[in-house]
């Protein structure tokens, strides 16, 4: 994708229309093989929603919860590979929306309503980064030392969290 960058910032210069389309199919292959990898995952690695904060005041549990989803995982590290493989797409994404603005294609037509494909997945990659979140920070929305146990982080009502992944956690900045 590499190639695409130097043709897309060029502020001197549009792009063909062959350069754009080449950039687009290239991106769009490049989707197509990042977003396999989600079914070659152990199942262990996937995640689930959390009802930790539901028991909170709505005030409170908004400050905690993106949207009414706070998300699972294994462990930070496995939240953390997915929200590097959520980035990843982003890029993707970027590129895809980059080309078509471009391009300026009718709404109507094919490359038109992939525009709006591209608009919605940029929207639910973001929603399930802002899901785990929770996760990774839990409840802390306040400076002091790391660790403070008074800090809550989300769990499925059978696993509690352990001191492992607390430490973990408030080195990240939970």
């Amino acid at each position: 994708m590499a190639f695409a960058n130097p043709i897309l910032r060029n502020s001197h210069a549009k792009p063909s229309e062959d350069q754009l389309l080449q950039i687009l199919n290239y991106a769009s292959d490049v989707e197509a093989q990042v977003s396999t990898w989600p079914d070659c995952v152990p199942d262990e690695w996937g995640y689930k929603p959390s009802h930790t904060f539901d028991d909170l005041p709505s005030h409170e549990s908004k400050l905690y919860v993106y949207s009414r989803r706070c998300d699972l995982y294994q462990d930070i590290w496995v939240a953390n590979t997915w929200n590097s493989y959520r980035s990843t797409q982003l890029m993707i994404q970027y590129l895809i929306l980059q080309s078509l603005a471009y391009l300026n294609p009718d709404h109507s037509s094919p490359l038109g309503r992939r525009i709006a494909t591209s608009i919605s997945r940029v929207q639910e990659l973001c929603d399930d980064i802002c899901a785990s979140v929770p996760f990774n920070l839990g409840n802390k929305t306040f400076g002091g030392p790391l660790d403070r146990k008074e800090v809550r982080y989300p769990d499925d009502g059978v696993t509690k969290p352990t001191d492992d992944y607390r430490k973990s956690a408030a080195g990240l900045g939970g």
